[in-house]
């Protein structure tokens, strides 16, 4: 269960970090406000993880001049936005409370990082033999409560990062929300062509999915051995829970990663900062742009590959540990 969690931390941590890249470069595709990326107001909530995510977020927003300029600059609301019956007055949760919700998955990254490593070093075995005073001791250490609580806390965590990112997904997609951008992010004629239709339903079946892998198994004991281990910690189910969750939570945010690219295309390239633009770069060249339609599926798999790559997170510095930052 140990080794199982282990591998789900590690992969958990590069999920976040596309995710914070990715909304960076959703402000830029639907002209967010970054000023809810402002640090003043996530230090004033106290969360060092909240604060981390709006900064890492942001530092890859200001890879756009202008994005740069208005941050740096403070230059909040300087971009008005249309007051048409229907238009909204605020960006959406899915932007304007994205740090909130990446930061929190941060912070319980930190505490299940913190005590999948302490139990990897732990001695578990029963007996435990301590030879400095010859004694043999009995007892639980084998137990792995821990780790299948903080297994349910890390994919209960994951699943609200896809879930985030499979309304992002629909902004991108909604011609009524998606300011200006085609039905569907069609690449050709709207109507004639479906566009990312298609792997809009992938991404909410896949998230729905993921909610159905939200119950905690760390609490579903059932008593075994003769009534002897009558109470279990379900800990490798919990773990192996979580393993099964990752898969689905990568589908959804290549899909978004393709949408995003697909958006720069339609919006002109001018929209992308230097970090949207290196990400461009890497997902055209295992994927080109959606014009008329295709199958998606082999894109979708090609992306997933590219970003679950080390060479791909080696490019934003993902395979650096932030803990300092």
């Amino acid at each position: 269960m140990t080794g199982l969690a282990a591998l789900a931390t590690h992969e958990a941590e590069k999920i976040l970090r596309w995710t914070e890249l990715l909304t960076a470069c959703l402000f830029q595709a639907l002209g967010g406000e970054p000023e809810v990326l402002c640090q003043q107001i996530h230090m004033a909530r106290g969360f060092r993880g909240q604060s981390l995510s709006a900064k890492r977020i942001s530092d890859s927003l200001r890879t756009h001049p202008d994005f740069a300029k208005r941050i740096d600059e403070h230059q909040w609301g300087s971009q008005a936005k249309p007051m048409d019956g229907g238009a909204e007055i605020q960006d959406p949760y899915s932007l304007r409370c994205a740090p909130q919700i990446l930061g929190a998955f941060q912070e319980a990254h930190w505490h299940v990082a913190e005590v999948v490593t302490r139990e990897l070093n732990a001695s578990t075995d029963n007996p435990l033999v301590f030879p400095d005073t010859e004694m043999v001791i009995h007892g639980g250490n084998f137990y792995g409560q821990q780790i299948a609580m903080v297994s349910d806390y890390l994919r209960i965590g994951l699943i609200k990062v896809a879930l985030l990112t499979e309304r992002q997904i629909e902004r991108l997609v909604n011609w009524r929300y998606s300011r200006g951008l085609p039905p569907m992010l069609a690449g050709g004629a709207p109507g004639l062509n479906s566009g990312f239709a298609g792997a809009q339903l992938l991404a909410t079946s896949l998230a729905a999915e993921l909610r159905l892998l939200g119950t905690a198994a760390s609490i579903q004991t059932i008593s075994t051995n003769a009534n002897n281990q009558d109470v279990v910690s379900m800990g490798c189910i919990a773990a192996k829970m979580t393993r099964t969750a990752l898969p689905l939570a990568w589908k959804i945010i290549s899909i978004e990663t393709l949408a995003i690219i697909q958006a720069a295309d339609l919006r002109g390239k001018n929209v992308m900062g230097g970090d949207y633009k290196k990400l461009y770069d890497l997902v055209r060249s295992v994927s080109p742009k959606l014009e008329n339609d295709r199958p998606l599926v082999e894109d979708i798999q090609r992306v997933t590959t590219l970003l679950q790559s080390e060479d791909a997170q080696k490019i934003f510095g993902f395979d650096k540990n932030h803990e300092s930052d």
